[in-house]
């Protein structure tokens, strides 16, 4: 295995050292309908002792702006707890957070896995609710919505994701 460093490996690192972190932004399958994408922080743990974010579901630019408005409150003093609810990153709706299973390390967050050599490092999902405030989990959740966030504090393949994602991530190889 080399240890060159290609150009996505040099901005993960710039953006660290320049940030704090980096958001690695995984667009949604174009072949497999109702497939999400998902963005991801790397760094946060590293430089500011607090897990990586997550987020599913959101187009990029909306995927980005949440994590680095996270991120920013992390560097501000603000810690994410699993369990809690944040208000301030999405306007009138709180954030759930979960941590994540490591089981779903390699999946999900295989940049993150590359930058810190292994596993040693935490994650955490960022879950925005639907518009009757209720996240996936819940019951009465908005049904359209229920395959936007698959729930990766759960460790059962078939109980953490969504059947579209699930296939999407068959035909890669990733499952």
């Amino acid at each position: 295995m080399s240890d060159e460093l290609d150009e996505s490996d040099l901005r993960v690192r710039a953006d660290i050292e320049r940030y704090g972190w980096h958001v690695a932004l995984v667009p949604p399958d174009e072949a497999t309908p109702g497939a999400v994408g998902w963005a991801f922080t790397i760094g946060l743990e590293e430089r500011l002792r607090h897990p990586e974010l997550v987020v599913f579901g959101l187009d990029n630019e909306l995927a980005l702006g949440l994590l680095n408005r996270a991120a920013d409150a992390v560097r501000r003093g603000w810690r994410f707890e699993p369990g809690a609810t944040y208000d301030g990153l999405v306007e009138g709706y709180a954030c759930a957070v979960r941590e994540i299973d490591r089981r779903w390390y390699a999946v999900f967050l295989g940049n993150a896995q590359w930058h810190y050599k292994g596993d040693d490092f935490r994650a955490l999902q960022l879950f925005w609710p639907d518009p009757a405030k209720r996240y996936p989990w819940q019951e009465g959740f908005a049904e359209a919505w229920r395959g936007d966030q698959p729930l990766l504090f759960l460790s059962a393949t078939d109980d953490a994701l969504p059947a579209a994602l699930r296939t999407s991530l068959e035909r890669e190889g990733a499952l």
